[in-house]
């Protein structure tokens, strides 16, 4: 079959054109890319209706929809609306990181790293169509399979992926060193599914639907060129709510994981394998004790501490997040949404 889009040849079975990232399921049933998304129903007293940078970076699968806005972190959504209030600001940083941070950082992985396709880490591809799909992209970033130590975006070392580009155009690097199951021939799609590989890539691809990828960039540009220290921070009225705007994006990006994913205990047992190193030692470690433990550190110095610290929160604030989340009454409900379209989509 031929991609709608640019023409070119794409199999039968793709849910992206590996060219042009251009979705190929149910295309009759798709609007026009850059319809508008369904915008946010329940906006705050005297704000306005909050939806992602562009419209171009979501739309609808047939009569499927995860809209951005359902899933988004509250901090998350104000400290959007505060940075694209920038007006003038904001449109002078597109500008940059699609002509110079972008097309700089990219030509790094390029050089330094496999970019992921058909001929490339295929099942890898596949699964990032499916996920893709699930978050209703209107088109599949570009994914590089990289040593992070060879290249020089310090601040995903330990990420161990990241999102980088404009509203419009993105992609999205994994650190290849996690990727070694890939090298087994006895690898099957559903065993893919369930392995953590697919946290990384449901973490950046939300990321992708939720506009994020043009301010993830500027945080990444500021760590490898920019002001370091705690005087370059007060020296740039920027940086503050910058730092402050990617940690609350990575708890919207949590919510991403377990909506796509629906493995809620495995992906809180692979951030508790970050917090104590050895994966041997994350059964031994009860969480509800630990967030006890952390609780007053949270909202105390701990919040203060944390600012000055990285684009990331603390483990402690994710499992906080990730608690509230999935024990709220929107997860059951987006879960189960999802659930319906993947068995439609005849992945079960």
């Amino acid at each position: 079959m031929f991609c709608y889009q640019c023409g070119g040849q794409v199999p039968a079975d793709a849910s992206f054109c590996h060219q042009c990232g251009a979705p190929q399921a149910l295309v009759e049933a798709r609007p026009p890319l850059g319809a508008p998304i369904p915008a946010d129903p329940y906006p705050a007293p005297g704000e306005t209706a909050w939806r992602p940078p562009s419209p171009l970076s979501v739309a609808p699968v047939g009569n499927y929809i995860l809209a951005p806005d359902e899933y988004i972190s509250p901090h998350d959504r104000s400290a959007m609306r505060a940075l694209q209030s920038t007006g003038e600001l904001n449109r002078l940083v597109q500008t940059f990181v699609g002509k110079y941070a972008k097309p700089w950082l990219e030509s790094s992985f390029l050089g330094n790293g496999v970019k992921v396709g058909p001929d490339q880490f295929p099942m890898l591809y596949r699964l990032a169509g499916e996920v893709g799909e699930i978050f209703c992209l209107t088109r599949l970033p570009d994914i590089y399979a990289v040593n992070l130590y060879n290249t020089p975006l310090a601040i995903a070392r330990g990420t161990r992926s990241a999102t980088i580009g404009t509203d419009t155009e993105s992609f999205v690097v994994l650190d290849a060193r996690l990727l070694a199951r890939l090298g087994d021939p006895r690898l099957t799609m559903e065993q893919l599914r369930r392995d953590p590989i697919c946290f990384l890539l449901a973490a950046e691809l939300s990321h992708v639907a939720l506009g994020h990828a043009l301010w993830l960039g500027i945080a990444m540009w500021i760590s490898l060129r920019g002001p370091s220290g705690i005087t370059g921070i007060f020296s740039r009225p920027l940086i503050m709510p910058l730092i402050f705007w990617a940690r609350q994006a990575v708890l919207s990006a949590d919510r991403g994981v377990v909506l796509a994913t629906g493995m809620v205990e495995e992906f809180r047992n692979a951030l508790l394998s970050t917090l104590v190193a050895v994966p041997r030692l994350v059964p031994l470690v009860n969480v509800d004790a630990y967030l006890r433990q952390v609780e007053g550190r949270n909202e105390s110095i701990g919040r203060f501490l944390e600012g000055f610290s990285s684009t990331q929160p603390y483990i402690s604030r994710r499992l906080s997040a990730l608690d509230e989340f999935v024990k709220g009454l929107s997860y059951p409900y987006l879960r189960e949404k999802i659930e319906v379209f993947i068995q439609e989509r005849g992945r079960a």
